[in-house]
């Protein structure tokens, strides 16, 4: 089926796609963490709207391949569940709803007659939320419009800003509560932050970077090894295998208690997806795709 018709774009704008999408990549990375809709979210924001529209233009579904088709589908059911929760609805309807009758009775009580309301219970937050998923989108949607080796300059980008977020997290914890380091006013000052305002969102930020680096190391590895046929005639055991058999076997038993007194209930699913990529990586290339 085709999602989207590809126009053809002139050189200079071909050329610029990949640096302005490493640097909304960066933004978002350094300055989309602040939470509370703060100033730099909105510069974030701003700054993913011409790339969303960009990448809309240069995909084709050439490029997206199963995998990638229903890649979009899922990410058309994110984007409506915000939308869906926006459109008005009887007084009939959402007065049944659980927990609506108090104020369904506000406005009895006041002599009001009930207007129609969304199923949100607080639209402008629901729209803000709406706004955040910009970014997130609006790179995913890059990804899926440029090539393996522009895909693999991004990862890179995402890791170098990680390890920078790893040394300003050191350097926060050496600093001590107050240190200067802390660049939002309300944070956790008795924990690592790096470039986000909450401590949490700063451990999954750390955590989602594995898959990342499994999937640039395996890909980077794979592409000079022999490829494994799918009768078996090779079947020569990589240190890749080994390691994403090892981070799969890890994911299973859990985060340890440090990482949950972070927050990270979640990261034992990283070496789980790592693993993933490895297999979906050698069955493509077995298969010759």
């Amino acid at each position: 089926m085709s999602l989207a018709v590809s126009i053809p774009l002139p050189r200079g704008a071909t050329d610029v796609f990949l640096p302005y999408t490493g640097l909304v990549v960066t933004l978002a990375m350094l300055f989309g963490g602040g939470g509370n809709q703060e100033w730099s979210d909105a510069v974030v924001q701003l700054a993913a709207l011409p790339l969303l529209a960009w990448a809309l233009f240069k995909l084709s579904p050439s490029q997206l391949g199963r995998i990638g088709q229903w890649a979009i589908v899922l990410l058309c059911g994110i984007l409506a569940l915000p939308l869906l929760q926006l459109i008005p609805m009887p007084p009939s309807l959402w007065s049944s709803l659980p927990g609506r009758g108090e104020i369904a009775a506000a406005y009895q009580a006041a002599g009001m007659t009930l207007p129609w309301l969304p199923l949100s219970l607080e639209p402008s937050g629901t729209w803000l939320g709406l706004l955040s998923l910009l970014p997130a989108t609006a790179v995913f949607l890059a990804m899926l419009s440029v090539e393996q080796r522009s895909r693999r300059i991004l990862i890179v980008l995402i890791l170098v800003i990680v390890f920078a977020s790893v040394l300003l997290d050191i350097l926060q914890v050496m600093d001590g509560e107050d240190s200067a380091l802390r660049f939002y006013a309300v944070t956790n000052r008795d924990r690592a932050v790096g470039f986000f305002a909450n401590s949490n969102h700063n451990a999954a930020f750390l955590y989602c970077a594995i898959p990342f680096a499994a999937a640039w190391a395996i890909g980077l590895v794979q592409d000079h090894r022999p490829i494994p046929s799918r009768n078996g005639a090779v079947t020569r055991c990589s240190p890749v295998r080994s390691i994403a058999r090892l981070a799969t076997w890890s994911g299973s038993i859990g985060p340890t208690p440090a990482v949950r007194r972070d927050g990270c209930h979640s990261c034992h699913a990283a070496p789980r997806i790592s693993g993933r990529i490895y297999w979906i990586h050698a069955a493509r290339r077995a298969g010759g795709h």
